[in-house]
């Protein structure tokens, strides 16, 4: 699993979100984001920018996410 995706998990296990919650808050559905979580879709850099306005200290992980994930959206 991405480090990207295992820091979000623990985020939104600490603040207590649902998956729908938790995938609002990064601009897609509940469905999206439990594929996010279970490797069978990637970020899009749509989504990327949602993560980086509401965690800004992610940039790193999502710097190493678009790397590990060029050439190409799911």
């Amino acid at each position: 699993m991405d480090k990207l995706i295992e820091v979000l998990l623990d985020y939104q296990q600490r603040s207590g979100q649902d998956d729908k919650e938790f995938g609002q808050r990064l601009g897609m559905g509940r469905a999206l984001w439990n594929a996010v979580r279970h490797g069978r879709r990637r970020l899009t850099v749509k989504h990327l920018g949602r993560v980086l306005q509401h965690y800004p200290n992610l940039e790193y992980e999502v710097l190493l996410y678009l790397k590990t994930h060029a050439g190409g959206e799911s």
